[in-house]
């Protein structure tokens, strides 16, 4: 051993068959004297009591003891009352019995009564070391385990730090430096592993008070670079968090112990030592599943009962599952948790451990494993409770129960998945207002009016519509926002349809500046179709009245006020091509008149048909006249077509030529009042320039009929 410089005083016992004395006092046989320039070697005896304390006192000017390399063994404890300094190395190889409390022990021998004094208790000085290698690597402390054996068990701690409770007590204190710390994980199935672990006691915390587990501050100044609090990378969940209320569980119900290793069955585990040899169980349930059991220790465990856990999947079976333990084995308060979703599959409510006094549900089953007495462990009691998870997972997804922010802003979609529950209430508080870009928003199908200034919601109640309607209260009144059936095209009046439930684009709609659109009426007949356009410039009223262009047939008595018409509407018949006025619109009695046209002239050679025999359209005998003129001159044969309600033709001969009429096949004529056999003609047989006959369509027994008269009696009826 090297040199070895002792101050003060240095108390042990003496085991060794010879020991060095030198000066002072002392009993037993030896003597001997240290000098300071050799090295002295004096043995003695002692002779009597192996316990006896021998005393040097190297106090006087020489203070050097000085011992040849292994000739001093101590194989007890060193008890120093004063320093003691070393100037190279401390070898110790101890034999643990279980006996010490440690191999190495500093008990300061006196009280601390300098103010602001710094002490320490081990100090190591690295000023002077100046590596001449590359990559030297210098620990100021290095603890090595690697190579215990847990054949045992054995509840490993590098470094155990035991401080009074207070803001003033750090368990570690770094001024520079980064700490490093690799972790190497087990590898059972379904396990939850924790590389660190921070248990806070919050029982004599005050309401007003708050506990940082972890504070994060800049020393002083405004870096220029980046300054990252906790810094995640890929593959790792960023943050979880499970929250819910615990209950206590019913101590004859659903807590109990099995003891004397396992055989004997105990009701409760509240307020009595758990686990007091090995084998020993604990059992706790709940009539429906639950998710975390919180432990409050009233004598925590001096070493860890290396737990099993299970949970039954039939009334008495049970499956090994690895859940999160805080509690270190029951070393300390903590909350044992897991994640439903591993167990619940097979997680069975028909579980009973036996006991008379339990009842069936969900249980969970803690078994003692370790040899080694673990101390009283002693739950002041165990609650269980229910958790929801919510978690910033490791593709950046965010699952929380309530968001507060002042903006949310970004690329992306902003989504809220509540999985298979109802989002039933959203509030969102602003002072500017909601606005929704590029986006929508759907609402529930639910009823009520609003009632709060603002308020915007769905209606189911609104009378008259089925599918109901979006309202919002404003100016002490409800309001509502409805939809068309179809989008128009361009600027339309909207109405609603009750017949169809739904609203309906009914004309186009074209204002000019300085007018206004009033709607009329005072009674139940008129106000649906009365339209009135009043300009406040000029103080005239238009009456804009419905007109129906696009007909197909005739107005009858019925197309009359409740359709819409009034004096003055228009109606036009495209098949006849007539046109119709509105003299009165009584609910049916309706009064129509056909407004008529100036006659036309058409010769021959105008005619849409002018070959031999020309078949005549309605348009062409409808208030027409026609002559057989052209210019080559010829007899000319017209074809009718069958009678219409507009038909009213004349017939001139325009040169000395003759014309024949004949009727539409299968058609009758009647020539100046008598009825002409089927198929027969009208022709005139002098050719007398200027001869005329006029055709009528009339309503003959409800049947429209040619009716041709003349004075002329060169008209005769012919066999064709």
């Amino acid at each position: 051993m090297k040199k070895l410089l002792l101050f003060l005083l240095i108390v042990f016992p003496l085991v060794a068959l010879g020991d060095i004395y030198s000066g002072g006092i002392g009993s037993g046989s030896g003597s001997g004297s240290f000098d300071g320039t050799a090295e002295d070697n004096v043995t003695w005896s002692d002779g009597a009591n192996a316990t006896n304390t021998w005393t040097f006192d190297v106090s006087g000017l020489d203070h050097t003891m000085a011992f040849g390399d292994g000739m001093v063994t101590f194989s007890n404890v060193i008890a120093a009352l004063g320093n003691v300094q070393l100037s190279d190395r401390l070898f110790m190889t101890p034999d643990d019995t279980g006996a010490m409390p440690g191999f190495l022990n500093i008990t300061p021998s006196a009280a601390i009564d300098t103010a602001g004094a710094d002490y320490d208790f081990i100090t190591l000085l690295g000023d002077a070391l100046d590596p001449s290698a590359v990559g030297t690597e210098i620990c100021g402390l290095s603890v090595e385990f690697g190579g215990i054996s847990e054949t045992n068990l054995p509840n490993i701690k590098a470094l155990k730090t035991i401080l009074p409770a207070g803001s003033n007590s750090h368990a570690l204190d770094i001024d520079q430096g980064q700490i490093h710390q690799d972790y190497a994980t087990g590898s059972d199935a379904g396990a939850t592993y924790i590389a660190h672990e921070i248990i806070i006691d919050v029982d004599n915390l005050s309401a007003t008070s708050t506990v940082a587990a972890i504070d994060i501050a800049i020393a002083e100044g405004t870096p220029a670079g980046e300054v990252v609090g906790i810094e995640i990378h890929s593959n790792i969940v960023p943050i979880k968090q499970t929250i819910g209320a615990f209950s206590s569980a019913s101590q004859t119900e659903y807590a109990g112990r099995r003891t004397t290793g396992g055989t004997v069955w105990a009701d409760g585990i509240d307020t009595v030592e758990i686990f007091v040899v090995d084998d020993d169980e604990i059992l706790i349930g709940d009539a429906t599943v639950f998710s975390e059991v919180e432990f409050v220790m009233t004598s925590a465990g001096t070493k860890s009962v290396e737990p099993l856990f299970y949970y039954n999947t039939a009334a008495d079976a049970w499956t090994q599952f690895f859940p999160e333990d805080p509690t270190d084995g029951f070393q300390q308060n903590g909350t044992i948790e897991w994640e439903l979703d591993d167990i619940s599959g097979t997680w069975t409510g028909d579980g009973d451990p036996g006991a008379a006094d339990t009842s069936a549900g969900y249980w969970i089953r803690i078994v003692r494993t370790r040899n080694a007495d673990p101390g009283t462990p002693t739950p002041t009691t165990a609650k269980t409770g229910v958790v929801t998870n919510y978690e910033w997972d490791k593709d950046g997804n965010i699952s929380s129960n309530a968001l507060v922010t002042n903006s949310i802003d970004g690329n992306g979609a902003v989504d809220i998945d509540v999985g298979s529950a109802d989002i039933t209430d959203v509030t969102i508080t602003t002072d500017g207002g909601i606005a929704i870009i590029d986006g929508s928003y759907q609402f529930p199908d639910a009823d009520g009016s609003p009632s709060v200034a603002g308020e915007l919601q769905y209606d189911n109640t609104v009378t008259g519509f089925i599918d109901g309607m979006l309202t919002w209260y404003d100016d002490d009144a409800v309001r509502y926002i409805v939809d068309i059936d179809a989008l128009p095209t361009v600027t339309s009046l909207v109405s609603y349809n009750p017949t169809n439930d739904e609203f309906e684009t009914v004309s186009q709609l074209t204002l000019q500046f300085g007018a206004s659109l009033e709607f009329e009426g005072a009674t139940a007949d008129d106000y649906e179709h009365t339209v009135s356009v009043v300009d406040p410039v000029v103080d005239v009223t238009t009456i804009l009245t419905y007109n129906k262009v696009n007909a197909t047939v005739s107005p009858a008595v019925t197309n009359d006020l409740d359709e819409g018409f009034s004096v003055g509407s228009l109606w036009g018949d495209t098949t006849n091509d007539n046109f119709f006025i509105c003299l009165d619109a009584t609910d049916g009695a309706a009064v129509w008149q056909r407004i008529g046209s100036d006659l036309r002239s058409l010769a021959v050679a105008d005619l849409g048909d002018t070959t031999t025999p020309s078949v005549l359209t309605i348009f062409e005998t409808a208030n027409t006249v026609i002559s057989n003129y052209k210019s080559s001159g010829a007899d000319h044969v017209f074809t009718m077509p069958a009678a219409h309600i507009n038909g009213n033709i004349i017939f001139v001969i325009g040169d000395e030529f003759q014309i024949d009429i004949e009727p539409n096949t299968g058609d009758l004529f009647y020539l100046n009042g008598t009825a002409m056999a089927a198929n027969e003609h009208i022709q005139n047989t002098a050719d007398t320039l200027g001869d005329t006959i006029v055709g009528i369509v009339v309503n003959i027994n409800a049947t429209l009929r040619w009716m041709f008269s003349s004075d002329s009696a060169n008209f005769v009826e012919e066999t064709p």
